[in-house]
């Protein structure tokens, strides 16, 4: 893995468990999902519109191929 780009975070285990099953449910992998989770309220606290699912396909499809 790149740690100049990607690095791991701690997720409590209920945590996980609440999050797996939204993230299956949009097609997402655990580290797509936080990231859209983390994107969608930094624009809901700056003021940015939010993009919708698949604008980062390009990071998608990057972050599969690893």
């Amino acid at each position: 893995m790149n740690t100049a780009k990607y690095k791991s975070v701690a997720v409590r285990l209920e945590s996980y468990k609440k999050a797996a099953p939204m993230a299956k449910e949009r097609y997402m992998s655990m580290g797509s999902f936080i990231r859209y989770l983390i994107d969608n309220e930094y624009e809901r606290i700056n003021g940015v519109t939010p993009k919708p699912n698949g604008a980062h396909h390009e990071s998608r499809v990057e972050e599969s191929h690893q």
